[in-house]
Order: structure tokens, then C-alpha cells, then sequence
């Protein structure tokens, strides 16, 4: 996993400190309504001030939210980075479009892994934490970090 990581990190060419964003989108649709992405924008300028960080990774199976993302970048004085997702925008769960068969579960969990481990390497996180997923990544961030990370949730 670590060398999946390793090469990712290349690839992306992500400097050593960033600030990690999973924005959740896919079926959220049918949990709860998804937070707009100016405000994942919003918390990662505040946390950028508070931090002096500028590096930003965003996670996502939503293609559209990194394009939107992207044009941002330059007016908001950040650089966005995020994994490659070779995944097509589906409103449906994962486990179901893996029934489907329009998923691959290899595939699937590799993406997910990876980026749980870059989330967990950031300095601070932004999420939703209605999602199971962004649970997570703070778990594993305050044990990295040996303490209560720096995060925001947009929906708790």
C-alpha cells in the first residue's frame, strides 16, 4: 500500500505539508443533501490563513467538483491537487454499482485506501462527518498526530 501511496504522491508531485478535503458526493444524494463546494472552498482559504499551508489535496469520486476545484485555484491563492479516479460519476452506491458490474472492487478499494492514507497525512482535513469515510480519515489523522487535529466538518 505504502508504494501505491509513494507513487501517487509523485504523480501528483504533492508537496510534504497540505491540508486534506474529501468532498463526498456519488449517492450522498440519498442520505442527506451534499454541501455546496464553495464551502469546502471557503474552510480550505480560512484554514489555509490559519495555517500559512497553500497546498490543498482534494479527495472525490466527482469529477466535476475538481474541475470546479481547479478554476479556482489561481483567484483563491491555493494549489489543488488531488488522485487520479478513473471511476464515472454514478448516483448509485459503490457496492451497488459493483453488483452492476460497473465497478471494479479491486479498483474501488485501492482508490479508497490510497487516499485514506494521503488524508491521513495531512495537517488538517475538511469534511462531511455524516460521512463514515471522513470518520475516518480524522481518526487516523489524530493518531498520526497524536492529539485532536485541526478540521472542520461542514455538516456536524
Amino acid at each position: 500500500l505504502q508504494e501505491l501511496v509513494d507513487a501517487e504522491r509523485r504523480k501528483m508531485q504533492l508537496p510534504t505539508r497540505y491540508i486534506g478535503m474529501h468532498v463526498r458526493r456519488g449517492h450522498k444524494w440519498v442520505e442527506t443533501a451534499p454541501q455546496p463546494l464553495a464551502a469546502y472552498l471557503e474552510m480550505a482559504h480560512n484554514l489555509s490563513e490559519t495555517t500559512g499551508i497553500r497546498s490543498v489535496l482534494v479527495t472525490t469520486e466527482d469529477a466535476a467538483a475538481i474541475e470546479e476545484v481547479a478554476a479556482s485555484a489561481e483567484s483563491m491563492g491555493l494549489s489543488f491537487f488531488h488522485t487520479e479516479n478513473p471511476r464515472p460519476s454514478l448516483r448509485i452506491s459503490i457496492p451497488q454499482g459493483i453488483r452492476l458490474g460497473l465497478l471494479s472492487a479491486a479498483v474501488e478499494n485501492q482508490v479508497s485506501l490510497v487516499n485514506l492514507v494521503l488524508l491521513r497525512d495531512a495537517e488538517a482535513f475538511i469534511g462531511t462527518f455524516s460521512s463514515g469515510y471522513s470518520k475516518r480519515v480524522l481518526e487516523l489523522l489524530a493518531g498520526k498526530q497524536a492529539g485532536f487535529p485541526l478540521h472542520v466538518s461542514l455538516d456536524h
